[in-house]
């Protein structure tokens, strides 16, 4: 189980409320954005890698209720966690 603050998701998502629309999401990408998030904590990864990946996740989270609206973190290390990723 993972418990996001829901303050830095909507730091993540542009202080933007994140809604569900039903209660159970039967996505593949989902779980396994969520289990890879999950596994970066689990083995005590760097710091970029666990925030590179609760951006994707928090990404993911939010397309289907507002495409196009996430933006960048401010925090600098996520930041370059989420251009590092780019660039592979």
């Amino acid at each position: 189980m993972l418990y996001l603050k829901p303050e830095l998701v909507e730091e993540i998502m542009g202080k933007k409320e994140l809604r569900f629309s039903t209660p159970i999401v039967y996505d593949p990408k989902l779980a396994r954005s969520i289990l890879m998030l999950n596994d970066a904590v689990q083995r005590r990864q760097d710091e970029a890698e666990c925030s590179s990946r609760l951006y994707d996740l928090v990404q993911l989270l939010a397309e289907e209720e507002q495409p196009s609206t996430l933006r960048k973190p401010q925090d600098g290390l996520v930041r370059k966690a989420v251009e590092h990723r780019n660039r592979y």
